[in-house]
């Protein structure tokens, strides 16, 4: 290469340079083949159904173009983990009110259609202090959410046959419902708590499974 004066300097005069083969370490395996694996990771914030279907229309366009002896295949795709987990959180969301209906027709309509219109409303407040605070739906957040929707109707039920004792007691329907939470009240709010703070080491994690 050229210096600022004019001269020629060569590699060799200032590094040596040969070469050597180095012993293999890792050997890429597919199906038994001999493989080279390329992964791809999603930025934060982004859609994964959207970046699969760009990454795919590249790979289509690529794969025409390569020779005969290779094959370029789709080893992992993570974006059908979570249409399947967000298709399980839809079944456990119809799950739930069959649950609540059996549960609480005895009690009247009134009861149980309270604690159906509470189901997707918590959901809802969920999901928006997800966005509000930065985070995604990803697998994590859809597990969580499947969770709490076992807890969500579980506190559901027992409060308010808690508050149906009362009114059959004699008690008129809002005292009922004041006297029948505080009764149960720290038990539900204690047993919340619990599951919360198992799962809050959760959001040490590093990279984009924490915060």
């Amino acid at each position: 290469m050229g210096s600022a004066a004019g001269q020629l300097v060569y590699l060799k005069d200032i590094a040596d340079v040969k070469w050597a083969d180095e012993e293999l370490k890792y050997y890429g395996r597919y199906n038994g083949e001999k493989a080279l694996f390329i992964t791809a990771n999603m930025k934060k914030g982004q859609n994964i159904h959207k970046m699969r279907d760009e990454i795919y229309s590249v790979f289509d366009s690529f794969e025409k173009r390569l020779p005969a002896n290779i094959r370029l295949e789709r080893g992992f795709d993570q974006a059908l983990n979570v249409k399947s987990k967000l298709g399980r959180l839809q079944k456990d969301f119809l799950f739930a009110f069959l649950l609540v209906l059996i549960t609480l027709i005895p009690l009247g309509l009134r009861a149980s259609g309270i604690v159906m219109t509470s189901i997707p409303l918590s959901l809802l407040i969920g999901i928006t202090g997800l966005y509000l605070v930065g985070f995604s739906i990803n697998q994590l957040s859809i597990v969580g959410a499947v969770i709490a929707l076992g807890l969500l109707v579980d506190d559901s039920i027992v409060v308010v046959e808690n508050i149906s004792r009362w009114v059959r007691e004699g008690t008129k329907p809002f005292d009922a419902a004041i006297k029948a939470t505080k009764q149960i009240g720290t038990a539900v709010l204690g047993c919340t708590a619990t599951l919360i703070l198992a799962f809050l080491p959760l959001m040490f994690l590093p990279g984009m499974a924490g915060p």
